[in-house]
């Protein structure tokens, strides 16, 4: 016997939600059934060994499932857990990251962190600020493959201080061919803060959010 979906509306064990909707089986409801299948079996003609067996194999492996799943659904759990304990412990120490924005303060300059694919023959940073308009434009050239930065005195393209806040960058490489270098940008920036969002924790630092997976590197002081 095929054990399938039940679809009446009741069968005096399982009945179906509202909408027609088919309830799925459980390990208990499948060993029910074949106690029920071997008590209500005709005595004179018994069901076949080969079917039977391959029913104990099906349970067999039912079974098996379910405690993969349980043990898989603890160790989620467990490393959830762990990530929001250990996210705590980056408050008050700076990470670098994988992001491409960088706050400015009232004075000093700000160091904008990227890393190479490879050499670099060239390379230019474009700035923008909070509503994405065009700040500043900062170039130099062969920088080897690697984490790599490049200072802003914090001033725009017509050499005035820029507003204090948060600013968005982008890297363009190109390597002695001409061709495009693959660049990652990085955030270095202190944590003030830990938010569980979604389970997951989010490191709060100057004005973002840092998810803890993006995180690549942590010190005790700037980098």
């Amino acid at each position: 016997m095929v054990v399938t979906g039940l679809e009446t509306e009741s069968t005096g064990g399982t009945t179906l939600l509202p909408g027609n909707t088919q309830q799925v089986l459980g390990k208990d409801d499948f060993l029910n059934l074949l106690v029920a299948q071997l008590q209500n079996q005709d005595p004179l003609n018994p069901m076949d060994s080969t079917q039977f067996t391959s029913q104990l194999a099906q349970f067999s492996s039912l079974e098996q499932l379910s405690n993969i799943n349980t043990g898989l659904t603890a160790l989620q759990a467990s490393q959830q857990e762990n990530n929001q304990s250990l996210s705590v412990g980056y408050i008050g120490k700076y990470v670098l990251a994988d992001g491409d924005r960088v706050m400015l303060g009232a004075a000093g300059d700000s160091a904008l962190h990227f890393d190479l694919a490879s050499d670099a023959d060239a390379v230019q940073v474009n700035i923008y600020d909070a509503a994405g308009e065009y700040v500043r434009t900062l170039e130099t050239t062969a920088l080897g493959a690697g984490r790599q930065s490049l200072a802003w005195d914090g001033k725009d393209a017509s050499g005035y201080r820029a507003d204090s806040g948060l600013y968005t960058f982008e890297v363009l490489a190109v390597n002695a061919a001409g061709d495009l270098v693959k660049v990652q940008p990085l955030i270095s920036t202190p944590v003030t803060g830990v938010r569980f969002q979604d389970v997951q924790p989010h490191l709060l630092t100057a004005g973002q959010e840092i998810p803890l997976e993006n995180v690549r590197e942590v010190f005790s002081s700037d980098s």
